[in-house]
């Protein structure tokens, strides 16, 4: 009998007692480096509220949760030598990814090494060419976020006949100017006036930050909305530059993809009515009184000393509190019963109740756009008005394991 305890030891029996006791560890990868790492950054702070949260009260079944955090340099090939670690390490569970490009690549790794995938990242393929049954997306989509966008402002400013966009030259740009323009022309009360026209978008390149040519040109056009398609570095440079020559004045009105983390880092330079996406309106009803915002407005607070976190902490978060809370009501960590289990998943969020979408995984609750202006004390942006749309509003029709085609 002492021989047979021996040998079961040998076969690894009590690492899988440790495993199936120990912490449940999650792997993260995101962009903590270069230009996305004001996302990236922001994103892994909201994940680590949420753990310690549920850390807090106990954990999840019974044991404590643990981040494994790795710098993708939205790189691809690097993301995923740093997810099939993981999977060597015995991790299931991955989070995050810098950028599109990279959250594709782990949507073709993901299967092969039988872990479940979580990101907070808008890229379409994601939940479309690229989508498979271990992969959920908490937040909006491209679709969702710049088709939001562009309705709000084609029905609040009627008299704004003359549209144009700004974009960079890969798929997420060409994606938001495309569904902001089309979203525009479909939901403008003056399209048929032979007056209104959105023009052909400026294309630029991805790692530009001198666009001096760029707007000289558009303050001599005739354009009176703009879309800056650019996220991260890049649109901050360009709403940097168009403020110092006034470009903001001549048009009469804005919008933008970051969100206030673009806007909160222009600090004095932040140029007046600008419109974007607003990740969480932790200000304004009914998000306000969410006791789940509450709680981690709160405890951003004690972890920062910092009274103001940028929208992409609730694209952190709130992930992983979807994943916590599949894994948590299928009461195991086996990877095929969690997935079933958040497929029918709702749970209440900082922004109220949550769901996913069973047909190709997407994460559903709504969805706010928000005018932001300057204002001389710190942070220096105000949110003049916010407008909100149900997801289910301007969600696309699913379209899992093929192309969405708008």
């Amino acid at each position: 009998m002492a021989g047979a305890i021996a040998g079961s030891a040998s076969l690894g029996f009590p690492a899988l007692a440790l495993a199936q006791t120990g912490p449940i560890r999650i792997g993260v990868t995101n962009a903590l480096s270069g230009p996305n790492a004001v996302f990236g950054e922001a994103n892994v702070v909201g994940q680590r509220l949420v753990v310690d949260q549920y850390n807090r009260a106990g954990g999840v079944l019974g044991r404590q949760v643990e981040l494994v955090v790795r710098d993708d340099r939205i790189q691809p090939a690097v993301g995923t030598a740093i997810v099939r670690e993981f999977a060597g390490d015995g991790i299931q569970f991955l989070a995050g990814a810098g950028a599109t490009t990279v959250a594709i690549a782990y949507c073709g790794l993901i299967q092969e090494l039988k872990m479940l995938y979580i990101t907070q990242l808008p890229g379409m393929a994601i939940t479309h060419e690229a989508f498979n049954r271990n992969v959920f997306r908490f937040n909006p989509n491209t679709y969702m976020l710049f088709g939001g966008q562009g309705r709000v402002l084609a029905e609040r400013y009627p008299n704004v006949l003359k549209w144009g966009s700004i974009t960079p030259d890969y798929a997420f740009g060409h994606d938001a100017a495309r569904v902001f323009g089309n979203a525009v022309k479909q939901y403008h009360p003056k399209r048929a006036s032979k007056d209104f026209e959105v023009a052909k978008p400026i294309v630029v390149s991805g790692t530009q930050t001198d666009f001096r040519p760029q707007i000289n040109s558009l303050m001599n056009s005739n354009l009176e909305g703009l879309f800056i398609g650019m996220p991260g570095a890049p649109g901050i440079s360009f709403l940097q530059q168009a403020h110092a020559v006034g470009l903001d004045k001549k048009l009469k009105v804005m919008g933008e993809t970051s969100g206030d983390v673009a806007l909160l880092a222009l600090g004095k330079d932040m140029p007046d009515n600008v419109w974007s996406a607003v990740y969480w309106p932790y200000e304004r009803e009914p998000v306000k009184s969410n006791k789940v915002t509450q709680q981690l407005l709160a405890d951003y607070h004690k972890m920062t000393g910092k009274r103001f976190p940028n929208g992409h902490v609730l694209r952190g978060s709130i992930g992983l509190r979807g994943l916590l809370e599949g894994i948590k009501k299928a009461k195991t960590t086996d990877v095929p019963t969690v997935i079933a289990v958040m497929e029918e998943l709702s749970f209440e969020s900082e922004l109220g109740p949550y769901s996913v979408r069973k047909a190709d995984h997407a994460g559903m609750s709504a969805l706010y756009v928000g005018n932001y202006n300057r204002v001389e004390t710190e942070p220096f942006i105000t949110m003049k008005e916010v407008r909100s749309l149900p997801d289910v509003s301007v969600i696309e029709t699913p379209s899992p394991g093929k192309e969405y085609i708008q």
